[in-house]
């Protein structure tokens, strides 16, 4: 055989570039993909922080003082009855109910979120949601069954996240890795198609993740948060001033 005979047997068929294209191109997809869903995964937990000492700070003086103006309102009821103050009786009994909801029922950890430090997110801990992410993302799915066991996955790693939970999200990682699988539509050609799939799934999440990062930086939590974030720049408790403010008015309503 000549060296152009033995060039021509060992050059990819077009078929097999195309295939090395798309994977070359899913690779990179894959990997931005996981990388968005840790930044929402991270931007949620930070905002459910924020949440938690918000609702412990001011939460809780916004609900003190809602019940003495709901029971203000109720005296005025009483004393000047009318259709009037009973409407107003009747929302202000409403928005106290609303804002003891809010808090929950476990005033210990309230005070306990007030009390804590941020938490930080130890970067073993992004690497490995990371990874994780990136193996068991249901738009990787080949058909419902597979589409059923990646969201549930999934669900389970977010769900570590949000605890900081290493053991647990380490042990949906090993879980999925360890699983059988089927061994399918091993030809070129079946292989491209399963790549274009991935690749249009991939580009549809990461569409939905911007929108949903979109809505999240929107949203007043976030707002406020980033409020919060200029103030303690400047050396001040932004959650404290709206407290003591609420505590103030307290004092007057009381």
């Amino acid at each position: 055989m000549t060296d152009q005979e033995i060039a021509k047997s060992t050059r990819p068929r077009p078929e097999e570039e195309e295939l090395a294209r798309l994977e070359a191109r899913l690779a990179e997809l894959e990997d931005e993909l996981a990388d968005r869903e840790l930044e929402l995964a991270t931007w949620r937990r930070e905002l459910r922080d924020f949440e938690q000492r918000f609702l412990a700070v001011v939460g809780t003086r916004q609900a003190e003082l809602d019940r003495l103006e709901a029971q203000i309102a109720v005296l005025l009821a009483v004393r000047e009855p009318s259709p009037e103050t009973q409407q107003a009786a009747d929302a202000t009994a409403e928005q106290a109910r609303r804002s003891a909801e809010e808090l929950g029922d476990d005033p210990e950890a309230l005070a306990e979120a007030a009390a804590a430090s941020p938490r930080e997110i130890p970067e073993d801990l992004k690497k490995l949601f990371r990874r994780t992410a990136k193996a068991v993302h249901p738009d990787y799915a080949v058909d419902d069954r597979d589409r059923a066991s990646r969201e549930h996955a999934m669900a389970e790693a977010n769900a570590a996240y949000e605890l900081g939970d290493v053991a647990r999200l380490s042990a949906v990682l090993e879980e999925w890795e360890s699983r059988p699988e089927a061994i399918s539509g091993s030809d070129v050609g079946s292989k491209i198609v399963r790549a274009i799939r991935r690749i249009a799934a991939a580009e549809q999440r990461l569409a939905a993740l911007a929108a949903e990062m979109v809505a999240l930086n929107e949203s007043s939590l976030a707002v406020l948060r980033a409020k919060a974030r200029e103030a303690q720049a400047e050396g001040r408790d932004l959650l404290q001033e709206m407290a003591d403010e609420l505590d103030h008015r307290s004092d007057v309503a009381g």
